[in-house]
């Protein structure tokens, strides 16, 4: 077969080229002219992204589904899809047990009345193992408002820490006792006969059990992870002293029902410092508690990194979980009651639509240094140093884009926990050798709740 000279091809070539050239500009004017025709009501640079992204994936041979404006969003796809929570209480039990290896347990019920009205129920479990450090001794009891004992200690202690819960819904007051006393049916049958046991499943059998003694959780929450603390504090008779800080990083996922699962990476700290100053007569009689002086000071803050997957295990959406607060009051007991420190929680979620949102996803993972699979598998989380100190810019970019197609939303909430009753024997020289117990209870009031609604932050009905 004879090929045709090289400069024919090549002049041929040319003449297609500019054809195909004339043609793709008729296109992309077309194609400007109509996307400017459909967009008038969004601003300028909301124009000029949605455009850019419509002519670059119509040229890549998409459908332009990748390109979604805010201008395209009613109101209510600015609304959160979690349910504010409008007051929540609990309680529950911690206990240590050390003698050179310290081992924590705990258990705890939290209730939530959500902002539409329904109830959701977290039932959750907690053990840590670790070592712990100091000198001095520590013989208290606690019952309420009181403290009494002698002691004086400094410590300091590492530990390995792992927690389980279980959440449930309930659509009103009675279905939320119907669950507590059937899940606490069910402990003790679990306890005496175990779960699931022939001997178990024939008590059922013979005397029956409540349906919400077999109800499945609508999601498990598990998280591990590695908790450091310092303390130091006094005690003489009723006058206690004391400071202590707590830091942890932990990796944590929960489960659902439908198949969908969140990943989770965090880090927190807190610190609490406290004095009291008895001003009865007789300062050492635990009567004169009831006039005394307290001041306290305490601090909370932490950060998560979320990623939200699909009953397949891709991932759909990230989000970050900031949770600040900074307190301190004086009072007298006998007169006014200490004020309560406000919490602050700003959740910003951005969905992973388009290759651009999976590129600033690993940007975010690779800064963090962790390894989210699905989003940063070709480093593994080990970014270049640029991804460290651009984790700012990228965060700063996952923000507008959450105000553009995700959701951003802001909630204060006051919070309250105070130790029922406790006690503790405690002595440290170089290593710790001691008993705690404590019985707590928690509770919760929103103050506010506000979300981004596509032009302002507005506050969300029912949430305060």
């Amino acid at each position: 077969m004879t090929r045709p000279p090289v400069r024919d091809t090549l002049q041929r070539d040319e003449g297609a080229g500019t054809v195909e050239y004339i043609g793709i500009l008729t296109i992309g004017a077309l194609l400007v002219t109509a996307v400017l025709v459909a967009l008038p009501a969004l601003d300028p640079a909301a124009r000029a992204r949605t455009l850019a992204c419509q002519i670059a994936d119509a040229f890549s041979g998409g459908d332009g589904g990748g390109c979604a404006s805010s201008g395209e969003r009613g109101p209510e796809d600015f609304i959160p899809p979690e349910q504010c929570v409008y007051i929540a209480d609990g309680a529950g039990w911690q206990g240590s047990i050390a003698v050179g290896v310290q081992v924590d347990g705990g258990g705890t019920w939290l209730i939530e009345e959500l902002g539409d009205e329904t109830f959701r129920l977290t039932r959750g479990s907690e053990a840590g193992v670790g070592a712990e450090v100091g000198v001095g001794f520590d013989v208290s009891w606690q019952d309420g408002e009181r403290q009494y004992g002698l002691g004086a200690s400094a410590g300091a202690a590492g530990t390995l820490v792992g927690s389980d819960a279980e959440v449930f819904l309930a659509q009103d007051r009675d279905e939320v006792d119907r669950i507590l006393a059937a899940q606490s049916t069910d402990d003790v049958k679990s306890g005496l006969l175990g779960d699931d046991s022939i001997a178990r499943n024939l008590w059922d059998d013979l005397f029956g059990s409540a349906p919400e003694e077999h109800l499945e959780p609508v999601e498990t929450i598990h998280a591990a992870g590695l908790e450091v603390n310092a303390s130091a504090g006094a005690l003489l008779g009723v006058a206690p002293a004391e400071a202590e800080v707590t830091g942890g990083i932990y990796v944590g996922w929960v489960e659902r029902a439908d198949g969908t699962r969140t990943d989770s990476w965090s880090a927190a700290s807190d610190g609490t410092a406290m004095a009291a100053f008895p001003t009865g007569t007789d300062r050492y009689d635990p009567a004169s508690m009831d006039d005394y002086q307290v001041a306290t000071a305490s601090y909370a803050g932490s950060a998560s990194f979320e990623v939200d997957r699909d009953a397949d295990g891709n991932p759909v959406a990230i989000r970050t979980v900031t949770v600040g607060m900074g307190h301190a009051d004086t009072a007298e007991i006998s007169g006014d009651d200490l004020t309560l420190p406000t919490y602050t929680e700003t959740r910003v979620q951005m969905p992973l639509e388009t290759a651009a949102d999976r590129e600033l996803a690993a940007r975010i993972a690779d800064g963090l240094g962790i390894h989210v699979a699905g989003i940063n598998d070709d480093t593994l989380g080990f970014g270049s140093p640029d991804t460290l100190f651009g984790l700012g810019d990228s965060f700063a970019s996952m923000a507008e884009e959450a105000k553009q197609r995700g959701h951003y939303w802001v909630q204060e909430y006051t919070q309250e926990t105070t130790v029922d009753r406790g006690g503790n024997v405690d002595a440290k020289w170089v290593l710790e050798a001691g008993l705690s117990g404590s019985y707590y209870e928690t509770a919760r009031v929103g103050t506010g709740y506000e979300y981004w609604n596509g032009q302002d932050f507005v506050s969300r009905s029912g949430c305060q």
